[in-house]
């Protein structure tokens, strides 16, 4: 049994696994585990559309950005290019500071869906160079697509993740926890303290696990 995130194991209304079977091995698990929010904006471009910079991630401190956090390139990670044959589009996701989430998020919902996107949009072109923010919609357009130098935006959605990224001082340094003898492991973003963070720190983690799962797995019994 692969716990492969941090909701399934730590007390609230998601978690599989009560405290009191967590055992010795899984006893490591910390008693609470707080997490930030964050706004996630899905964005696409038109087919061709010339957006600058092929970079896939892009990180902003809070000093150089008040809304966004984070913006990756998906089209550009390996084996996504655009014009693949898959659909063509150039696509982007893009996080938002854990301070602006919280002005927005009610429990697993934002209060204004669409003035979120609508900010974040402009956000996003504006960071991006292809856009002077705003609005993020055109005059006369629909809301979320457009062309600005060259670059047709096509699609914007907006969504809540209450639960984004843990707390760094409460994350684990070890890469995974796993209790041999029932062959439970629990691995995510909350291990590998000091090594990685989000996603990748919990693909390391899923790794490790799986590496130290294999070979009880794999026997000849």
């Amino acid at each position: 049994l692969v716990l492969s995130d941090k909701l399934l194991v730590l007390p609230n209304a998601y978690a599989v696994l009560d405290r009191a079977d967590w055992g010795d091995d899984l006893s490591r698990l910390p008693p609470d585990l707080g997490s930030a929010g964050a706004v996630v904006l899905l964005a696409a471009f038109a087919p061709g559309s010339l957006v600058p910079g092929g970079k896939d991630v892009r990180r902003f401190s809070p000093s150089e950005h008040p809304i966004i956090e984070r913006i990756v390139h998906d089209s550009a990670k390996p084996r996504r290019n655009v014009g693949d044959g898959r659909t063509g589009h150039d696509l982007w996701v893009v996080h938002s500071t854990a301070e602006y989430a919280g002005r927005h998020l009610v429990g697993e919902r934002l209060d204004d869906a669409e003035a979120v996107r609508r900010e974040m949009t402009g956000a996003f072109l504006e960071a991006l160079g292809v856009g002077s923010g705003g609005e993020g919609a055109p005059d006369g357009g629909e809301a979320g697509t457009g062309a600005c130098a060259g670059a047709e935006l096509v699609h914007t959605s907006v969504m809540a993740w209450d639960h984004a990224r843990p707390e760094e001082d409460m994350r684990l340094e070890v890469s995974h926890l796993l209790d041999t003898g029932r062959r439970v492991g629990a691995c995510g973003d909350y291990f590998g303290r000091g090594i990685a963070e989000g996603v990748e720190a919990a693909a390391l983690s899923g790794l490790s696990l799986a590496e130290s799962l294999a070979p009880l797995l794999l026997t000849d019994k």
